[in-house]
């Protein structure tokens, strides 16, 4: 059991933050305080809250790979169709990844295009230029 500063009442450890800097390894106030504290304060200081938020967001949008993980972190919000398309590329497809466009016959990078996706092994591979193509059609 621990006593939280704010609230004044004792609570169990897991209710607390961990700290490496406070002698037991846990801050000083209880989870549910610390929360109520950060609200308020961004509550009280809004516009600069806003423009920290900001920053972070070009800060992390700038760094290499960004574009890449939001388009991993997105894809759950595709159809069950659409996903099992998905994985069946990731999982079984990936190693008889042609070296050229299969439209332009171009060297680079490949992606896989499902033009029907009830068929999830039926795939184009082809280039970022040419897949666009197909989807503007």
């Amino acid at each position: 059991m621990k006593f939280c500063k704010e609230c004044q009442a004792y609570k169990t450890i897991d209710s607390f933050y961990k700290h490496p800097n406070m002698h037991d390894g846990h801050l000083s106030f209880c989870k549910e305080c610390v929360c109520e504290r950060i609200g308020n304060h961004r509550a009280k200081h809004i516009e600069e809250a806003r423009r920290k938020d900001k920053e972070r967001y070009e800060k992390k949008k700038s760094k290499p790979g960004y574009q890449e993980k939001e388009n991993v972190r997105h894809r759950k919000w595709r159809t069950p169709e659409k996903m099992k398309a998905h994985n069946t590329v990731e999982r079984k497809l990936k190693a008889s990844k042609p070296m050229n466009c299969e439209s332009c016959r171009t060297e680079g990078k490949l992606s896989a295009h499902h033009p029907n996706y009830a068929a999830p092994e039926n795939v184009l591979w082809v280039c970022q230029a040419c897949h666009s193509a197909i989807h503007q059609q």
